[in-house]
């Protein structure tokens, strides 16, 4: 490679064209070749014109060219020499010192013009070069506040050309808005004072802006200005104001508590939502300090907080731990905490971060979803006793009426054991019919599609029936039933009569059931608040096995027993008290009991009664029996057609046995399908008993078919459901009125009664 082509395409080359100082470089093919010169810059042919191409010594000027060889051939040799030339031109002389060094087969060889007028050009030459390549922004700005001369870092910013900005204004490159800035900055630096620095804008001509940091020095005539582009450093700066203000915004808008804790330090830094959680506000006094957030932890959480620290720092377990911290009011409330460590370069904690969060609501509900799902279980484990209590108390009565049904399939059976058997057999059967009231009535009460009435009913009257009633039981057991009354009693009040006898039954007979000596009393005692409105309070207390604390605090809950084992000694479902006590809600009034263990019970039934405005009052008991109801006429034969729809069988035969005995045609069809066949071919019936669940067409579709096609007789609904709402949905289907099986004689005669001998 020769010297020449080392420079020709390269920067240094560029640099070495512009150099103030001279630059030669020789060349030779061989070591005994001479060397023949290849590059000579500008500054080089001051001194030696024409000197490209031309060999040492051969045709240099006498006077240096045996120097030049000299000092070429020794930088040749030993790889740097220097020398001094005088040169002559007839004109002027001037000493010349050259540095030769060196480079493969090549020897550069610097010229430095020793004179005072060359050191005047090469300083001036340094400055410009230094002006052009220089990659800061200069420019002059002459008197008159234009542009005189700019480099070409200049240009290259503002993406122009030198002929385009030389002439043009220095405020006409600024954007308007920053204008006055630098006016004011030249009034500044002219007047000898500061500040002459100032950042400002300039558009370039691809319409983008750039940001120029100024520094101006002035002259008599001129001003002297370089920039640094520092558009970079302000979108820099820009952009770690945004990342600031939005750090900031979401600090003071986050529901989260922010925290950095410096571990060399101790300082905490918390922020504004990280006081409020506690109910504080950024000026209250909470120190910086770690020991401000120790004093408000819980007593109970100090422990599991500082094992999770631990277990954090030391073993980088994550730290995400639930705590409770004191606020502001003293109250405790609920937190969840995560952190981050930053470590130093050796491993060490220096610094750990995190936030926390409110999550005293959700601990509540957990709290409270936790007490619900312990009170589900309890009621799971009550309804599974009562689910097991039911079996037994309905097996039981199932078990004699099937056992003295068997008895009765024997035709030797003695006619005083056959009139045993059937009074078991009934006796069992109203115990089974109680057991399924009892539910029906708990559902109703549930659905709140419980109705009371409120209707004049006779004290006296519905003592007495109690009495005679409950007696039977009582001295079945031994013990003595006592009524009395403790003050004067109404002799009529305004109630429901079923629902206030059916409470007393339930109250009466538990405590003859729980009784195993003694005497059981019913006590009345009014007491008259107002002329219309009074309460009547009936006391049940009886001498019997009482009730624990407790077994007190569960005895009104549903389907729970004073004793839910499956040795216990008195059977029941365990619904009685909790239908007696709603029910006495429905009447406006409560029931309240005490009891001792072993000492017996007293239930009061506290019920708020509407009285007449001149009532009678009773002061005792009287002896009042209800006269023996005479037998039901036997009716004559064909009293009455009857269509009835029945699937069963035996039901069947024993409701058309029922009816044929009372002097009732009847006629059966086996589904509903059957009995809208039979009355569109003969409507001389008078009434229907339909039963609503039957197969191929129930009987509400046969009622709907039967009202569609304009059949108007009575079609009474018979079933077994007797679930709230039954009664309300047969009767949607047409039906005239509704009873439910097991049918009971005396109550179904009567409604056919009502509807054929009262309707003819």
């Amino acid at each position: 490679m020769t010297g020449a082509s080392v420079y020709s395409d390269s920067v240094a080359w560029r640099l070495l064209e512009g150099s103030p100082h001279g630059v030669l470089v020789f060349t030779r093919e061989h070591d005994e070749a001479p060397f023949v010169c290849e590059f000579a810059n500008p500054a080089a042919t001051v001194h030696f014109p024409g000197a490209i191409d031309r060999t040492l010594p051969g045709d240099w000027p006498r006077e240096s060219a045996d120097l030049v060889r000299k000092t070429c051939e020794l930088a040749y040799d030993i790889g740097f020499h220097t020398a001094q030339l005088l040169i002559e031109d007839g004109s002027h002389a001037c000493w010349v010192e050259l540095d030769a060094t060196r480079y493969d087969n090549a020897v550069q060889v610097y010229l430095t013009d020793l004179s005072p007028l060359g050191r005047a050009a090469r300083d001036y030459a340094e400055m410009d070069s230094l002006f052009r390549e220089a990659n800061d922004l200069l420019c002059v700005i002459g008197h008159d506040g234009y542009l005189k001369r700019i480099n070409p870092a200049f240009r290259r910013v503002l993406r122009t050309t030198e002929k385009t900005l030389l002439g043009t204004p220095f405020l006409e490159l600024v954007e308007p808005e920053d204008r006055n800035l630098v006016i004011d900055a030249f009034e500044h630096a002219v007047s000898g004072s500061t500040p002459n620095e100032f950042e400002v804008r300039f558009r370039t001509t691809s319409d983008d802006v750039r940001w120029l940091a100024w520094s101006i020095a002035p002259s008599a005539f001129k001003m002297y200005a370089a920039a640094r582009d520092v558009t970079e450093h302000r979108i820099a700066e820009e952009e770690a104001r945004r990342r600031h203000d939005r750090f900031e915004l979401a600090v003071h808008g986050s529901s989260a508590g922010l925290w950095d804790w410096d571990l060399v330090t101790g300082h905490v830094w918390r922020s504004p939502s990280f006081l409020r959680i506690l109910g504080y506000e950024p000026d209250d006094s909470f120190p910086p300090v770690p020991e401000a957030w120790e004093i408000r932890l819980h007593p109970l959480d100090h422990e599991p907080i500082q094992l999770a620290l631990a277990r954090h720092l030391e073993m980088d377990i994550p730290y995400d731990v639930e705590y409770r911290l004191r606020t502001k009011c003293g109250g405790y409330k609920w937190v969840r905490a995560c952190g981050t460590t930053v470590r130093d370069e050796d491993g060490q904690p220096v610094r750990m971060a995190g936030s926390i969060i409110d999550i005293d609501a959700q601990k509540r509900v957990e709290h409270d979803l936790a007490r619900a799902k312990t009170a589900a279980e309890a009621a799971n484990r009550a309804k599974s006793n009562f689910l097991a209590n039911m079996s037994h108390e309905i097996r039981t009565p199932m078990t004699a009426i099937l056992g003295y049904t068997d008895l009765l399939e024997d035709g030797d059976t003695d006619p005083d054991d056959r009139a045993d058997y059937i009074s078991t057999i009934r006796r069992n059967g109203d115990h089974l019919l109680a057991l399924i009231n009892d539910i029906l009535d708990l559902s109703k009460i549930e659905a709140n599609q419980m109705d009371v009435e409120s209707i004049s009913l006779s004290v006296p009257k519905l003592l007495g029936d109690l009495v005679e009633l409950m007696r039977v039981r009582a001295e079945g057991k031994g013990i003595e039933l006592e009524a009395r009354f403790a003050t004067a009693v109404p002799v009529e009040i305004l109630s429901d009569p079923v629902r206030l006898r059916q409470i007393l039954v339930n109250l009466l007979g538990n405590a003859i059931k729980f009784t195993e000596s003694g005497a059981v009393r019913l006590i009345l005692v009014f007491d008259r608040t107002s002329t219309s409105r009074s309460v009547l309070r009936f006391r049940v207390e009886d001498t019997g096995i009482g009730m624990s604390a407790d077994q007190l605090g569960r005895l009104f809950q549903p389907f729970s027993q004073a004793d839910a084992s499956t040795t216990r000694r008195y059977g029941g479902t365990g619904l009685g008290l909790t239908i007696s006590r709603h029910l006495a809600q429905l009447l406006g009034g409560d029931i309240e009991v005490t009891s001792r263990l072993g000492a017996g019970s007293t239930f009061d039934l506290v019920l708020p009664v509407r009285i007449h405005e001149e009532p009678e009052f009773v002061h005792e008991l009287p002896d009042i029996r209800e006269p023996k109801k005479p037998a039901r006429r036997q009716q004559s034969e064909g009293v009455g057609r009857v269509l009835l729809a029945e699937d069963g069988p035996d039901n069947q035969h024993l409701i058309g046995h029922i009816l044929r005995k009372a002097g009732y045609l009847v006629e059966v069809v086996d589904n509903g399908q059957e009995a809208v066949e039979r009355l569109e071919a003969d409507d001389s019936f008078d009434v229907v008993l339909m039963d609503m669940q039957m197969p191929v067409l129930d009987g509400y579709d046969a009622t709907r078919l039967l009202r569609e096609d304009g059949f108007e007789l009575p079609i009474i609904a018979l079933t077994a459901h007797a679930m709230i709402g039954d009664r309300e949905k047969c009767l949607a289907a047409g039906c005239t009125d509704y009873t439910t099986k097991p049918v009971q004689r005396t109550a179904l005669l009567a409604l056919l009664d009502e509807y054929v001998t009262n309707g003819a």
